[in-house]
């Protein structure tokens, strides 16, 4: 209609001018004025309609702006397909997509949180535990089910991950309340089978099998397949609990059950069709059966050993062998234990060298230690008694380690707020440069036609920058408290003692030299830099190590980049200056800026706040103020 108009308005002065120009056709004077009249009304409508097509056009350019700028690399589907791949340059994208709104704050937050939990590192986990537990107090989500059994969901694998059974147990037990509340009963006793596994982790054994069978009982009644699906994650439940409590002949008839549905399953899977999102297509049912079906096998076979039938053993680990799965780590890590006990020695190896080449860093779990366990076994049994002891060690301190990640989890809650804090400074820095970006821009509109508007804009950016500077000194503060406070509860846990025969136990500077563990190395640095304050001196480095200790200057270079998270030795030495200065600018305000970069360790003022505001995304001076203010 708007194109239509201006067409019309010029058909109409073309008439009204082609009647002026024949006066003869007028009947006299007032018809010619009323003429007149009329044209110059249709030539004021002319302009304004040809106004209206020039704005309608710059509004339709507009929107095509607004949508090339939401068309871009910054969205949630770029992030979750290489969040398992490439977790640091997914977190970019989600921060960069929500500083451009091109998501919701309450998705931002819980992509991140599902990001992080993907990772193998304590701290990540902890940190999307963090996050997860603010999402669940959000509004958003108590008035939405489908988000609470979102976020729900992930604080069960969170918390299973972090070996934290009691408060898996309650997430659990949440999840399945919302699942039925959404009117979904076989997602329910999906997660009462969770539910029960974790009770028997708890020591409460006959509560929860008794769980698990009655959740199996009621799915084997449904025809459907998502009834199918929760009954076979239900069924690897009860073996998973039946093998740690060491019940394994009652394994082999519930891995029978398994491969029986699947059998009947591929035979009438239009039966069982249902539409469920877990549903395979047609062609991929022999696919999804073969899965279930190999792991099923695996579990008949370490059962059968264990139980000393290494006839059937060996006959469930050849149908196993025929699956694809039996190819993967995953997979050979579930029958490694048949493989040792019916003397499969060259496979254990085999299995062993291929998790050692593998880029994974997951090695702190039971599987890696009862890989290791059998390889111990594998290498006494090969006549290697040097590997075995070896290998009998490495387990050893693995579950050493297993143990103190469990009793590290209150420190681990500490360093998880004190990381959540970086994150949200690096979201407020994004933030501030775009928001700088978006305003400098308008500036340069604004002064190209108006003064004023240069004025206006000038006082209000300031009024912003206070505002974002005492913002990012509040979440510095904050995240300096929760660092000391995860130093201090990190301090207060059992070390492990020193096993005893360590040759030269009281020279440690030997022991450093001899070590070619990066790890240690870097923890006895650490404690000398930290204890006595090193890094206050300006002509510390890499020198004052070597000479100290004895050491190289590649094994100090390797403790650092390879020991440690910090990358090198000047990176960890600039963290520890920037939390003394913090500390000095929050407890002395008599001292200038010149003299708390001194007293931190700098030789100038301005590297000091250039190493500042690179950290920070603020200066020293801008902190104080707003600290101050």
């Amino acid at each position: 209609m708007i194109y239509n108009t201006p067409l019309y308005i010029i058909f109409a002065l073309h008439y009204n001018l082609h009647t002026l120009k024949n006066p003869a056709k007028c009947k006299d004077f007032r018809l010619m004025n009323n003429h007149l009249t009329h044209t110059s009304s249709f030539l004021i409508a002319f302009i304004a309609a040809l106004t209206l097509c020039v704005t309608g056009c710059n509004t339709n350019n507009h929107h095509r702006l607004q949508s090339k700028l939401k068309d871009s690399i910054y969205t949630e589907q770029a992030a979750m397909a290489i969040y398992s791949t490439n977790p640091e340059r997914a977190l970019a994208i989600i921060d960069s997509a929500e500083a451009r709104s091109n998501i919701a704050p309450f998705t931002a937050s819980f992509l991140r949180a599902r990001v992080l939990s993907k990772s193998y590192y304590d701290q990540r986990q902890d940190s999307a535990y963090v996050i997860c537990k603010q999402l669940l107090e959000h509004d958003s989500v108590k008035h939405s089910l489908n988000r609470q059994f979102n976020v729900l969901e992930l604080l069960v694998e969170i918390s299973r991950m972090r070996g934290d059974d009691e408060q898996c147990l309650q997430y659990a037990t949440q999840l399945a309340g919302v699942c039925r509340q959404q009117g979904d009963e076989v997602s329910g006793l999906r997660t009462d089978a969770e539910v029960g596994a974790i009770l028997t982790r708890l020591g409460q054994e006959r509560e929860g099998l008794e769980k698990i069978d009655n959740v199996i009982a009621k799915l084997d009644k449904q025809l459907k397949f998502s009834a199918l699906d929760a009954a076979i994650i239900a069924m690897k439940r009860k073996i998973n609990v039946l093998d740690e409590t060491g019940r394994h002949a009652q394994v082999i008839p519930v891995a029978q059950r398994i491969i029986d549905k699947l059998n009947d399953y591929e035979k009438r899977a239009q039966l069982y069709n249902d539409g469920s999102y877990r549903q395979p297509q047609p062609s991929q049912v022999p696919d999804y059966c073969a899965f279930y079906r190999a792991q099923a096998y695996a579990f008949m076979a370490c059962a059968h050993a264990i139980t000393g039938n290494k006839q059937q053993a060996r006959q469930c680990v050849n149908l196993f062998e025929q699956n694809d799965y039996s190819k993967s780590l995953d997979g050979r890590n579930m029958v490694v234990e048949a493989w040792y006990m019916l003397g499969d020695y060259s496979k254990v190896m085999d299995l062993y060298r291929d998790l050692q080449a593998d880029s994974s860093p997951d090695t702190l779990n039971s599987d890696y230690a009862r890989v290791l366990r059998c390889c111990a076994g594998t290498a006494s049994a090969l006549g290697d008694i040097d590997a075995s002891k070896n290998f009998w060690h490495r387990y050893t301190h693995l579950n050493q380690q297993i143990t103190n990640r469990l009793l590290a989890s209150k420190a681990h809650d500490y360093a998880a707020r004190y990381h959540t804090q970086e994150q949200q400074l690096q979201i407020t820095h994004s933030r501030q440069q775009l928001s700088y970006l978006r305003l400098l821009i308008a500036a340069g509109i604004v002064l190209l036609g108006f003064a004023l508007g240069f004025a206006i804009y000038f006082f209000r950016q300031r009024r912003i920058m206070a505002q974002k500077n005492k913002a990012l000194t509040k979440q510095i503060a904050e995240a300096n408290v929760y660092k000391t406070k995860y130093a201090s509860a990190f301090e207060a846990l059992p070390q492990p003692e020193p096993q005893s025969g360590t040759a030269a136990e009281s020279d440690k500077t030997v022991n450093l030299a001899a070590t070619d563990d990066d790890t240690h190395i870097f923890d006895v640095l650490s404690k000398v830099i930290l204890n006595e304050k090193l890094y206050l001196d300006p002509t510390f480095g890499r020198q004052s190590l070597m000479d100290r200790f004895g050491l190289s200057k590649e094994k100090v270079g390797a403790a650092f980049a390879k020991g440690s998270m910090h990358g090198s030795l000047t990176a960890f030495v600039n963290e520890c200056r920037m939390d003394h200065a913090i500390k000095l600018l929050n407890e002395r305000d008599d001292l200038s800026i010149k003299q708390i970069a001194e007293e931190s360790g700098y030789y100038s003022a301005n590297t000091f706040g250039r190493n500042f505001k690179a950290k920070y995304a603020i200066s020293p001076t801008d902190y104080r103020n707003s600290k101050n203010a």
